[in-house]
C-alpha cells in the first residue's frame, strides 16, 4: 500500500481514537490507553547531555519473548491504543521485530511510535523491513530520529564521528517505510538551531519536533549545562519557542513546563511503563524501588494492577510532587496527558497570555 495512502488511513483510525479516549477521560472512565515500554538501557551513543550509555543494560535480565507475550495478553490492555518504544537504542536489539509482533497480536488497536539514534543504517533498514514482514499491517505513526543540528553540532551532541551522516543515511534507506520525523534535544550551544532543523526536515520532506525528556532530571548529566541551573536555562529557550512555535497544544505544554504549572498527569490511571526487565513503574521518569508496583515476570499483570500500592502512588502524583524535581519530569508521557486536556483550558490559557510561552 501506498505510504500516503497508508498514513492517512492510520491517521483517520487514531483521530477517531482521540476522540473517544477524551470522552471517556472526561467521564473519567478508567481504562489503560498507553504503554511505555523501554526496551533496552543499552545505547551505542554518547550524548554530552545524558549518560543512558554508561548503564549496565543486563542484557540477561531482559524479558523474553514468552514473558512478554504472557504480559501483554491481559484482558486489561486490549483496549491499549498507544504504544511507546524507547531505549536506549531499540535497534540494538536483534529481535525487536518479533517483540512489536507480539505487541501488535496481543494489542491489535494500538499505534506504535518510536525513537532511534540512526546510527547503524543497514541495521536499522534491515530490522524496519523485518518488523514489517512480521506484522505488515502494523500501525507505525513516528520513527523520530534524534538531530540536533548540522553535523558539527550533532556529532558533537552525539559523541560520535560522522553522526550526523549516518543518522542521514538511516532517513534515505527506511523513509519509504514508515513515517521518519526528526527529534531535536535542547543543548546550550544549540538553541539557535532548532529553526535550522525545521528548515532542514522541509527540506527533506519530512517534520522535525522537540524532545524535552532529555532536559529534565532523567539519566541527565548536568555538567553540560556549566553553571546555568535548569530553570535558567528554560528561560533562555522562551524567546526562541515563542517564534518557532506554532501550534497552539504545543505552546501550552512549554510554557507549563517553563511555568511549572501543575498538569493532571495520568500515570498508573491510564497509561504506565515497563522497564525492559518486566518492572512496572507509572512512568519512565521516577524510576527508584519505591515506584515499582510488581514485575511481569513474577507475577500476573492483573494482580499487579489491582494492588492497592497503585492507588497511593496515584494519589502522590495528583499532588503534583513529582512533576518538576528539577526541571520537568518528562515529555513523552506528560505529554500523553496533556493530549487529553479540555481545550477550552488551553484557549482559556493561550486568551490570558496573547499566546506567549
Amino acid at each position: 500500500m501506498n505510504l500516503y495512502i497508508k498514513s492517512l488511513k492510520n491517521g483517520i483510525n487514531i483521530g477517531k481514537n482521540l476522540f473517544i479516549d477524551t470522552i471517556r477521560k472526561w467521564s473519567n472512565i478508567p481504562k489503560i490507553r498507553c504503554i511505555r515500554y523501554t526496551t533496552t538501557w543499552e545505547c551505542n551513543s554518547k550524548c554530552d547531555s545524558c549518560f543512558i550509555w554508561k548503564i549496565n543494560s543486563k542484557k540477561d535480565e531482559l524479558m523474553t519473548l514468552e514473558e512478554l507475550d504472557r504480559f501483554t495478553s491481559s484482558e486489561l490492555l486490549k483496549d491499549v491504543r498507544r504504544i511507546i518504544i524507547s531505549g536506549g537504542e531499540p535497534f540494538l536489539l536483534e529481535d525487536l521485530p518479533e517483540r512489536l509482533q507480539i505487541l501488535h497480536e496481543n494489542c491489535p488497536k494500538a499505534y506504535f511510535g518510536m525513537t532511534a539514534n540512526g546510527l547503524t543504517p543497514d541495521r536499522i533498514l534491515r530490522l524496519v523491513k523485518r518488523i514489517f514482514e512480521l506484522s505488515p499491517d502494523i500501525c507505525i505513526r513516528n520513527l523520530g530520529l534524534s538531530l540536533n543540528g548540522p553535523p558539527e553540532i550533532h556529532n558533537r551532541s552525539r559523541g560520535i564521528e560522522n553522526a550526523f551522516e549516518k543518522t542521514m543515511k538511516t532517513y534515505e534507506l527506511i523513509k519509504e517505510y514508515l513515517p521518519v520525523r526528526f527529534s531535536f534535544t535542547f543543548l546550550p550551544y544549540n538553541i539557535d538551531q532548532y529553526k535550522w532543523i525545521k528548515s532542514f526536515a522541509k527540506e527533506k520532506r519530512t517534520d522535525a519536533y522537540i524532545c524535552w525528556t532529555v532536559i529534565s532530571n532523567r539519566f541527565f548529566d548536568r555538567n553540560f549545562l556549566g553553571d546555568l541551573t535548569i530553570k535558567e536555562f528554560y528561560q533562555k529557550l522562551r524567546p526562541m519557542l515563542n517564534k518557532e512555535v506554532k501550534r497552539i497544544r504545543e505552546k501550552y505544554l512549554f510554557n507549563s513546563f517553563i511555568e511549572e504549572r501543575h498538569l493532571d498527569c495520568t500515570a498508573f490511571r491510564d497509561f504506565f511503563h515497563v522497564d525492559p526487565y518486566g518492572n512496572i513503574y507509572p512512568c519512565n521518569f521516577n524510576l527508584s524501588e519505591d515506584r515499582i508496583l510488581g514485575n511481569v515476570k513474577e507475577t500476573d499483570f492483573v494482580e499487579i494492577w489491582t494492588r492497592k500500592k497503585r492507588t497511593e502512588i496515584i494519589n502522590d502524583i495528583k499532588s503534583g510532587k513529582c512533576l518538576y524535581p528539577n526541571g520537568v519530569c518528562g515529555d513523552s508521557d506528560i505529554n500523553y496527558s496533556v493530549s487529553h486536556t479540555g481545550m477550552h483550558c488551553i484557549l482559556l490559557w493561550y486568551l490570558s497570555s496573547n499566546g506567549k510561552i
